[in-house]
């Protein structure tokens, strides 16, 4: 799976909640990737997925506390099979 699918869709999922265009500045706060305001021009900046995926969740969660967490996690579970 690729890093830039789940962030896509972690955005799409937190953009069902705060709107899209929050959605996409606060992902863009995380200076982990790079957006013209739109979904389909969503780029990483950055090739540790790990790093990238924390950065994102962070940003959420520090404008809109644990609950944004919960919505990420649900979507990373979705593209990620735990053991």
């Amino acid at each position: 799976m690729k890093t830039e699918e789940i962030v896509i869709a972690i955005i799409r999922e937190q953009s069902q909640i705060i709107g899209e265009t929050l959605a996409i500045s606060v992902a863009q706060s995380s200076g982990v990737l790079h957006s013209s305001s739109s979904l389909d021009d969503i780029r990483i900046t950055n090739p540790d997925s790990t790093y990238v995926l924390d950065s994102l969740v962070g940003s959420y969660e520090k404008l809109f506390g644990k609950a944004s967490v919960e919505v990420c996690q649900n979507v990373i579970k979705r593209y990620i099979k735990v053991d």
